[in-house]
């Protein structure tokens, strides 16, 4: 799980998650993100188990800091 959401992939981690792996908090994967994203964004999407995502949104927020 932990690299899935370091490496923002997204299926991977719903998938996990599907199957019982819990996300740590995300202070923890903050400093080791691959790339800057929203990740409260990832989670919430992941919490509502939503199967199809546009990786950009992911990306929205960031650019418009």
């Amino acid at each position: 799980m932990d690299i899935a959401v370091i490496k923002m992939n997204y299926n991977v981690a719903l998938t996990l998650k599907r199957r019982g792996l819990v996300l740590k908090e995300k202070e923890i994967y903050e400093p080791h993100l691959w790339q800057e994203y929203d990740i409260e964004l990832f989670f919430s999407y992941l919490d509502e188990e939503r199967e199809i995502v546009d990786h950009e949104v992911f990306f929205e927020l960031i650019k418009s800091k």
